[in-house]
């Protein structure tokens, strides 16, 4: 059991990570790269068309998916845990305030 958990934890660092890097202009920019390269190296399309179509579109594609899932669970945690602590120092405000009144007698 302790090993899935593992495991999984392992794959959903690589899916963030890999969403992260791939997310960029710069992996972009390299793409746009990539798929030039037939314009330089006429032998090379069907290696480019294959790659593109293969690797980027059935790898990628569901990784990003995933990272984008992680991404999503992480951002809904920090804001719970925001509203939480929001939610703590309205407590104490409010808690100071009643003070405040009590003292002054209004």
């Amino acid at each position: 059991m302790q090993v899935l958990r593992a495991l999984q934890a392992l794959n959903e660092e690589i899916a963030r990570r890999v969403t992260l890097v791939i997310s960029t202009m710069w992996c972009t920019y390299a793409f746009a790269l990539f798929v030039l390269v037939p314009f330089v190296v006429p032998s090379a399309e069907m290696l480019v068309m294959y790659i593109s179509s293969s690797f980027l579109q059935l790898v990628f594609l569901p990784l990003i998916l995933v990272g984008q899932g992680v991404l999503q669970r992480e951002s809904e945690r920090r804001a719970k845990q925001d509203h939480e602590a929001i939610l703590q120092e309205l407590q104490e405000l409010q808690d100071i305030h009643k003070l405040l009144l009590k003292n002054t007698g209004a």
